[in-house]
């Protein structure tokens, strides 16, 4: 294959004399075509690649183009892809989080100098749409590669919400309303298979998909609607696009399969998926970061710290044997005069507990729930017991 300028040339390799001798007079027509149209070309910017999973795989005579024998890589960098001769996409993903590690520092540079809202919002414009740029194609990484794209997302996260290190993954997602980067990859290949079935994607992929079940099987079966699944020999391919959107496919809810247009498919395959709680918004950074903690079990309360394995009891200093949230805001003897503050601008539209202190209450007004957090929050300020925010 041959990159920058010059077009990418291809073929499946029988014969690897006979596969050059074609490649070959490909170049010279491309020369032949640049001579006529006076355009030049670079040759030592272009290159070729084997494409095999074989350990060594045989070699094959040289390429040449415009009198320049060109160089044979196992990576090349192809719209945005880094493609590499042993089909894998380590390369590629190290890539992409390395640039969303750094794109990722500089959002921890500013998580207290913006607001929650303003940090997600450069994450989802700027940092995600990095991290799952042609992701239909490299979908099939190995798990490692999976996790390490993960944690970039979660690093961005725990500044959003102000999670600390050690946070269980599950609390940080269910605070931040963030989906795993794996589920969105599934989902974004429903949709281009959705696409596909619907002629709403070039032909060539539409020639690629299998007939459904019942196409192929005269018996009236239960699973008639699913496409057949491919024949697989090996992992690589099992994992590759076609075969694992396929199965994916057949596990969808018929009414979803049947979606009339893309955008009910969408919203279908988002069905059940929680929004954050627009609550999590509210009140100065810095204190609602404390808020936040309470809420995902990682702030400075004893409590939290021994269950985090950073104390060695979880004793409060007033003796109480477990200094949790509750404990915090419904018991400790040292707040008695800010808890009954708290418990006065509440009481009278909600029940007086964690529930509403941390979540808010269902049953009351938009208006209601921001003097709930607000009274939170202050109450937070004026005990000083979750310290400052670091």
């Amino acid at each position: 294959s041959l990159h920058d300028a010059l077009p990418i040339l291809f073929i499946r390799v029988d014969d690897a004399n006979a596969a050059t001798g074609l490649l070959n007079t490909d170049l010279q027509e491309v020369e032949g075509w640049a001579q006529q149209w006076l355009i030049s070309f670079n040759p030592i910017k272009s290159s070729s690649m084997i494409i095999s999973k074989k350990r060594n795989p045989l070699s094959y005579p040289d390429l040449i183009f415009m009198n320049e024998t060109l160089k044979n890589e196992t990576e090349h960098k192809h719209l945005g892809l880094i493609l590499r001769s042993d089909l894998t996409w380590t390369s590629h993903i190290n890539e992409i989080v390395t640039k969303g590690t750094k794109m990722v520092n500089i959002l921890k540079y500013l998580q207290f100098r913006l607001s929650r809202r303003s940090l997600e919002i450069l994450y989802l414009s700027f940092i995600r749409p990095l991290l799952e740029y042609g992701s239909v194609v490299w979908s099939n990484c190995t798990l490692q590669d999976s996790q390490n794209l993960e944690n970039v997302q979660l690093a961005a996260a725990r500044i959003i919400t102000g999670a600390t290190s050690g946070t269980k993954h599950q609390l940080i997602y269910e605070e931040s309303g963030l989906e795993r980067l794996s589920e969105r990859r599934d989902k974004s290949k429903l949709i281009l298979l959705y696409k596909i079935l619907r002629g709403e994607a070039p032909q060539y992929l539409r020639n690629l998909i299998p007939n459904s079940v019942k196409e192929r099987n005269r018996y009236n079966v239960r699973s008639g609607t699913n496409l057949s699944l491919f024949r697989t020999r090996t992992k690589l391919f099992d994992n590759s696009f076609f075969p694992s959107v396929v199965r994916l496919w057949n596990s969808l809810p018929l009414d979803t399969r049947n979606a009339e247009d893309l955008v009910t498919f969408k919203k279908k395959l988002n069905q059940g998926r929680k929004s954050v709680n627009e609550l999590f918004y509210k009140g100065e950074r810095k204190l609602a970061v404390l808020h936040a903690r309470l809420r995902m079990g990682c702030s400075k309360l004893n409590f939290d710290l021994f269950k985090n394995g950073l104390k060695e009891s979880p004793e409060c200093a007033c003796g109480n044997g477990n200094e949790d949230a509750f404990h915090y805001f419904c018991e400790c003897n040292f707040f008695i005069t800010q808890r009954n503050t708290l418990h006065s601008k509440i009481i009278h539209f909600a029940p007086f507990n964690i529930q509403t202190l941390l979540f808010g209450c269902k049953t009351c007004t938009n208006q209601q729930n921001e003097t709930i957090f607000d009274a939170v929050q202050n109450y937070i300020r004026e005990t000083g017991r979750l310290g400052a925010v670091t």
